[in-house]
């Protein structure tokens, strides 16, 4: 099935209707297409929640134009569902008391050319999250999470908290894979919670670091960060010392280039102590404009090339 939006009202009088009737449909149809229109999307709090719990349904939302990516703002966004694919879309300027954005997939959730900016929560309790994405349901597949081509910039929410929760009780990520994302001046305590997660790999990304960048709850996570701009230390927090979080400096990244591990591998980086004069107003405004700032992009502007 596939439906468009062109205003916030479709989000309640389309959309939500068209999940609801695939989720309870006994026919074989289980994709739910969602186009968006051109243009601002205020005050929307959409939510698309599977509440038999089954997973069943496939939930692909997009820009009409990928040339001029929709911008919703002031509002949330929950979806829960077998797949979940965002395209194209630009989450700005939102102030809540709850998550932002909540996906929670059975299978695989699949982010493309998305831009998350300016969004702010005043969490509690403690310990919560702005934007979570999530394994859930029982599937027949190892669940997967891929993140590409996106960015989180000038995000903000009181300590102690997370930016991103990718955590679940009973279930985990097998792999979350980030490729050409970027994540720069997040004001948040810490950056992901891993939870259970088997691996993680971030790929020419650009990572300006907050204080505790990544929470693993698990001691067999591994670890590999390749070909990216790395801004500070990275530190990593492990459930068993939390109290004294890991911190990896330069020259161990240097020593793990040389040596590897068997968790932890960090490959051909280049690292700043600062994001120096780095115009971030001009990169929050190219975001406005539709434009999705790029690792290589904000390497260029760092190192005055």
């Amino acid at each position: 099935m596939h439906i468009k939006v062109e205003r916030s009202a479709d989000f309640y009088r389309v959309l939500e209707w068209a999940y609801d009737r695939l989720t309870r449909s006994s026919s074989d149809e289980t994709l739910l297409e969602v186009s968006l229109a051109p243009g601002n999307y205020e005050g929307t709090n959409f939510k698309a929640i599977d509440r038999d719990g089954g997973g069943k349904i496939a939930l692909w939302v997009r820009a009409e134009d990928p040339q001029q990516p929709p911008v919703l703002s002031d509002g949330s966004f929950t979806i829960s569902g077998r797949e979940i694919q965002l395209d194209n879309i630009i989450f700005k300027n939102t102030y809540t008391s709850g998550p932002i954005i909540s996906l929670v997939a059975r299978d695989r959730i699949c982010v493309t050319g998305c831009a998350f900016a300016e969004l702010k929560r005043d969490a509690y309790p403690d310990d919560e999250a702005l934007i979570e994405m999530r394994p859930s349901f029982e599937g027949g597949v190892a669940p997967t999470l891929q993140i590409r081509d996106s960015c989180f910039i000038a995000n903000e929410q009181r300590s102690p908290s997370y930016l991103i929760d990718l955590a679940a009780p009973n279930h985990a990520w097998e792999q979350v894979d980030f490729q050409q994302v970027v994540f720069v001046q997040n004001k948040v305590d810490r950056g992901l919670r891993v939870g259970g997660t088997e691996q993680i790999k971030m790929r020419e990304c650009f990572l300006d670091f907050i204080p505790t960048f990544f929470a693993i709850d698990s001691a067999y996570t591994a670890l590999s960060i390749s070909h990216s701009t790395l801004i500070g230390e990275p530190v990593i927090q492990e459930r068993a010392s939390l109290s004294q979080p890991q911190r990896i400096t330069p020259a161990y990244l240097k020593s793990l280039e040389r040596e590897g591990s068997e968790r932890f591998n960090f490959i051909d980086n280049h690292c700043y102590d600062s994001l120096g004069n780095l115009d971030l107003e001009y990169w929050i405004q190219a975001v406005s404009e539709g434009t999705i700032p790029t690792p290589n992009a904000l390497t260029k502007a760092l190192s005055g090339d």
